[in-house]
């Protein structure tokens, strides 16, 4: 998980899929780690509670419970 950054504006991804908002400053964004797809944090554990594909290209999401891949940092 990351907090979405000002440096990250420029970003061709700057909408979540899901919720069709933008992210803004803060925001916790969760990148899928097979397609690198990001999204609100909230909005994608939502949807993975019920699926296991990721919402935008469908790839499918192995080891949805593992911890080592939710980390906290800002992207860059």
């Amino acid at each position: 998980m990351f907090a979405y950054g000002s440096s990250n504006k420029s970003s061709p991804e700057a909408e979540c899929a899901i919720c069709l908002s933008m992210f803004t400053e803060g925001d916790k964004v969760k990148v899928l780690p097979f397609c690198l797809h990001g999204f609100h944090s909230g909005c994608v554990d939502k949807w993975l509670r019920t699926r296991s594909s990721c919402p935008l290209c469908r790839a499918r999401i192995h080891g949805m419970g593992s911890t080592n891949q939710d980390r906290d940092r800002e992207i860059p």
